[in-house]
């Protein structure tokens, strides 16, 4: 609890609250949280929802927000889980702990330099690209469009600890119980679209919950499965993978090879594999053409464009980046220092971008930026030591 980043989280009401109704000990809060469990009876306040703005594509999200005693059991049916972890495939990302877009744009990066060595006419060999074409698709509200029901019966396959799928399912009841805030009540009564969007939050995955992010992966794992041994043809008697290979970001699927026909097949069937488990693939998936000839070929994934031979950010990104730094050298306060080290960490740093560094002077700005909040945290320290 000394911790800095926990300052603001000991200051919250409902924290306060739960703090004093078990006397400021630990080992009370555990009794009272393991007699709830045993007693199947978990009392925990009515979820509120909000509406907030994703800064970065200016989408409307219905947000839960959970009394911090709900977000303990969130995180006791998240380890339960553990053992069904594997399931979840090894590059769906942004769902376990070291396997965020970083990592992601890292592998992509990898994979369009892979090249094989190809027989040509007259018995020459010639070295070309594994990857010459890529489909880019997306879920319609991936989290709403998993219920309840097909939640638990999913779990009630896979997983045969009835506690934990009780623990689950009485969660999974306190989303549909959840009670929307002022500001979202009045945008629910003037926009349609937001009201169908916080029907399917009530009866689906909350968004902002820990436990929805392993829920939902487990639940897509089914069709990364499927697409990892769905796609193998034959040629010239010999098996060949029309998928090279795939990652899943969430609700972003990406897969990857070098013959257009087979990945539009693939997309299709995946499709009608989503629909069939109650979500849908959006049809204006792209395909995207990755011809090494052309040397603007590049995908736009994960918030970076990658290309064969380097990274770089998008141009949105690149003038938040830039906003962002000229808001630090004019007034290098702790707030602004923090944020361009954000953004520097997420896009400079992972991006090939020598000649954006040389020609704003970012080096020498993220040295100074490093030192204002380093001086910031050491005062802090100094006066509440005092």
């Amino acid at each position: 609890m000394s911790h800095k980043t926990l300052k603001d989280l000991m200051n919250r009401p409902d924290v306060i609250r739960l703090w004093k109704q078990c006397d400021e000990s630990e080992e009370k809060l555990i009794d009272l949280i393991q007699e709830e469990l045993d007693e199947k009876k978990i009392a925990v306040r009515p979820i509120r929802y909000d509406l907030r703005i994703d800064k970065s594509n200016g989408k409307n999200r219905i947000i839960a927000i959970e009394e911090f005693k709900q977000q303990i059991y969130d995180y006791i049916a998240y380890n339960a889980l553990d053992d069904l972890a594997s399931y979840i495939g090894y590059y769906q990302i942004a769902c376990k702990p070291g396997q965020g877009p970083i990592f992601g744009a890292e592998v992509i990066a990898s994979w369009l330099k892979e090249t094989e060595v190809k027989n040509c006419r007259g018995g020459v060999k010639k070295r070309v690209y594994t990857i010459t074409k890529a489909t880019k698709g997306d879920l319609r509200h991936a989290y709403g469009s998993i219920t309840h029901t097909n939640m638990i019966r999913w779990l009630n396959k896979h997983c045969a600890d009835q506690l934990t799928i009780w623990l689950i399912s009485e969660l999974l009841k306190k989303v549909s119980e959840g009670i929307p805030t002022s500001r979202l009540q009045e945008a629910l009564k003037s926009d349609a679209a937001i009201r169908n969007q916080f029907e399917e939050s009530i009866h689906g995955l909350p968004i902002g919950s820990v436990i929805s992010i392993r829920l939902c992966a487990l639940y897509i794992a089914d069709v990364y499965h499927c697409i990892e041994d769905a796609y193998i043809v034959k040629r010239r008697g010999k098996k060949i993978n029309a998928i090279k290979h795939q990652m899943v970001n969430i609700d972003d699927i990406y897969l990857f090879g070098n013959n257009a026909a087979q990945l539009r097949h693939a997309m299709e069937d995946i499709s009608r594999m989503f629909a069939r488990k109650g979500m849908c693939l959006k049809s204006n998936w792209q395909l995207i053409d990755l011809n090494p000839e052309n040397p603007d070929a590049h995908i736009d994934v994960l918030g970076y464009r990658i290309y064969r031979d380097h990274i770089t950010m998008r141009p949105r990104d690149y003038r938040k980046t830039k906003k962002s730094l000229r808001a630090f050298q004019n007034n290098p306060t702790p707030k602004n220092a923090k944020r361009f080290i954000a953004y520097h960490g997420l896009f400079v740093k992972h991006t090939d971008s020598i000649r954006f560094c040389r020609k704003y002077n970012v080096y020498q700005a993220s040295r100074k930026a490093r030192k204002t909040i380093s001086s910031y945290d050491k005062s802090n320290v100094q006066r509440k030591t005092a």
